[in-house]
């Protein structure tokens, strides 16, 4: 339904917002599953502005670095090729869905960084706070992504 609140759409109000720490799937099985992730090693220029300095994580941010996990082990633990095609398909719709709603706040974290690091700003811009030259710098720094 287009324009239909949803708990990725603008229009839908918070409360119909689960928190992800109620939402059932924070509850399954997976969430001892360890991570099959290797740290990766990072340049001193490459490392984030927040790494450099640790401070607490808002309950926000720890939700989504929960889901994140979650997501992780649950997709690593996915043999494609032996499910069967019923669940094949139902597989590749929820990563598909999963994705949308990924690169949708992919896009709008990224634009919220860039308008935060405007020129203009001076000394307030995001990118000045965190020693980057430009919101650009500051996003490729962050994601560790080419320009």
């Amino acid at each position: 339904m287009a324009g239909a609140p949803t708990p990725h759409h603008p229009t839908a109000s918070p409360q119909a917002v689960p928190s992800l720490a109620q939402a059932p799937l924070a509850q399954a099985p997976l969430a001892q599953a360890p991570l099959a992730q290797a740290p990766r090693a990072q340049s001193p220029r490459a490392q984030s502005p927040r790494a450099q300095s640790p401070r607490a994580q808002s309950p926000l941010v720890q939700q989504l670095q929960q889901a994140r996990d979650l997501a992780a082990a649950a997709l690593d633990s996915v043999s494609f090729s032996l499910l069967g095609e019923a669940d094949a398909m139902m597989v590749l719709g929820t990563v598909e869905d999963l994705g949308r709603r990924v690169d949708a706040a992919r896009v709008a974290s990224a634009a919220d960084i860039s308008v935060r690091s405007r020129r203009i700003l001076g000394h307030e811009s995001l990118a000045y706070k965190n020693g980057a030259s430009s919101g650009i710098d500051l996003i490729t720094r962050l994601t560790r992504v080419s320009s």
